[in-house]
């Protein structure tokens, strides 16, 4: 399978790695993920040769996730309105499903086992919302929050209820208008 369909191997490794670490970090071996994704050491080692490169791909996936979700929610928006960036970026930060929780769940007990290793996704320049047609202290306030939600999943603690989370969303959206 790994000559056939290298890039299929290596994803079934990061999400074996996202479920070990966000389960039982302390199970997080290269065996136990090359067991998880029912692949031989070897291939792992093809792919990841050692935790910490494994460690990247992790960090490299969760990246593309959150791009490409942000992607999804920018086409939604036409261009050349004020607020679109700030909108699309509001819909992207609220939408955690269980898979993107189990994410940032698994970087969040890394970054506990493997504080160095994680310290280039945490450094990791985003770029702000500033730029988007909106006073910019309006469009901070907005990209703040945003990132206060996910840094509160990130840290394994949520600060507000299911219903107040739906309010925050609504006013922030509101302020992109």
């Amino acid at each position: 399978m790994t000559k056939k369909a290298p890039q299929e191997t290596r994803q079934k490794l990061i999400e074996a790695a996202i479920f070990i670490l966000a389960s039982d970090p302390t199970q997080f071996t290269l065996d136990h993920v090359a067991a998880e994704a029912k692949v031989s050491k070897g291939g792992l080692l093809h792919h990841f040769p050692t935790k910490e490169a494994l460690l990247n791909g992790i960090i490299e996936f969760a990246d593309q996730v959150w791009v490409d979700r942000f992607a999804d929610e920018l086409k939604q928006e036409p261009e050349g309105v004020a607020g679109r960036w700030c909108r699309a970026y509001i819909r992207a930060s609220f939408d955690l499903n269980q898979e993107k929780k189990l994410l940032i769940s698994a970087l969040a007990k890394a970054r506990n086992l493997y504080p160095d290793a994680l310290s280039a996704f945490e450094s990791k320049e985003w770029g702000t919302l500033s730029d988007d047609g909106l006073p910019p202290g309006r469009a901070l306030v907005i990209q703040l929050t945003c990132d206060g939600l996910w840094f509160a999943e990130y840290l394994g603690t949520p600060y507000v209820s299911t219903t107040q989370l739906a309010l925050v969303k609504e006013e922030l959206e509101r302020l992109t208008r």
